[in-house]
């Protein structure tokens, strides 16, 4: 080959490769915990195994927001307390919720308040990270199911991709959700096209116009508030939780005016028909965070429903379910 072609295919590589998205797979820690890092050129992210398989870090790489909310400001992790309950401990990142959201007794089965996966450790797949992949697998005690999350990168999409093992020879009625927190910052913004659907009102602390069952359109102007600017029109502490019909627009996008920074959340929405908002403006603890929770059930409960044969709600006997969620880096810097 001609040496100057050579040449100029060494400079080029070297204009391009902060482009190319490469692949990295590391073991830290973070107090007493093993944490697993995975990140290229678009996110970081960091799971913990011991927690649930918690994600406790995603950082966008082309701004440098941390998407993902912390009690802690030093990010710091801390050995969990027998019999906790959520709120008390380790409140960074993003778990999920299940089998139920609300402790009750369902089918004979005793059902922990805001889902067993947080409080257990979950099996990681060692074979699964040789090809930079993590995959964690559980047996829950409370139902006689198996929980495996395999998370991947794929250039600026992070993928979520889970699977539910019926072992029991009835089916089973169970409610999961994707539970992230997520920092709010000044000029945030949140678009999502949920058209002409009613919003059901889980709670509403500090907003006293708004109570548990009343009903509001997105982005609630009629009520005084704008969720699209997490607004809630009020200068004291509030929150609201609100969920509704999964929107059906290409994706919901949490974007930042000032940073430029964007993040879109996309899911499969035959298999989690909705969606549950939750926004705090200080009434947790002083907290400013977002929950973006898609989900299997409309209600906190499986009590209601079990005998309910909705498709969503229940694993056929002996047989498995699977879903998937893909978070993407659309930041323009």
């Amino acid at each position: 080959m001609n040496p100057r072609i050579v040449i100029f295919l060494i400079i080029l590589c070297f204009h391009i490769s902060p482009r190319l998205v490469a692949l990295q797979l590391n073991e830290t820690e973070n107090g007493p915990y093993k944490v697993y890092r995975l990140e290229n050129n678009y996110w970081r992210f960091e799971v913990v195994p011991e927690l649930g398989g918690k994600v406790i870090s995603l950082k966008d790489m082309k701004t440098g927001r941390e998407w993902l909310w912390s009690s802690d400001q030093e990010r710091q992790l801390t050995s969990r307390t027998r019999g906790a309950h959520f709120g008390q401990e380790n409140l960074i990142g993003m778990d999920e919720l299940l089998p139920s959201l609300e402790k009750e007794t369902v089918l004979g089965y005793t059902l922990p308040g805001h889902g067993e996966v947080w409080q257990r450790s979950v099996k990681i797949d060692i074979r699964a990270l040789d090809r930079d992949i993590i995959t964690t697998y559980l047996e829950l005690d409370s139902i006689p199911v198996a929980y495996i999350r395999t998370i991947s990168l794929h250039g600026s999409t992070i993928r979520f991709d889970y699977t539910l093992i019926n072992h029991d020879s009835k089916p089973l009625p169970y409610l999961w959700a994707q539970h992230p927190l997520f920092n709010i910052r000044e000029g945030d913004q949140l678009t999502i096209d949920f058209g002409e659907f009613d919003l059901e009102v889980k709670a509403a602390p500090g907003l006293p116009n708004l109570s548990k069952g009343a009903h509001l359109r997105w982005p609630g102007h009629d009520q005084g508030i704008d969720l699209s600017r997490l607004a809630l029109g009020t200068e004291s502490p509030a929150g609201i939780k609100l969920i509704g019909l999964s929107p059906r627009g290409e994706a919901i996008t949490l974007s930042n005016s000032e940073s430029d920074a964007k993040l879109q959340i996309r899911y499969d929405r035959d298999a989690l028909p909705w969606l549950a908002i939750w926004i705090s403006r200080g009434v947790w603890d002083g907290a400013h965070h977002l929950a973006i929770e898609p989900t299997n059930r409309p209600g906190e409960s499986i009590r209601e429903t079990s005998s309910d044969p909705m498709p969503t709600g229940l694993i056929p006997p002996d047989s498995r379910k699977t879903w998937w969620v893909e978070f993407t880096n659309a930041s323009e810097p």
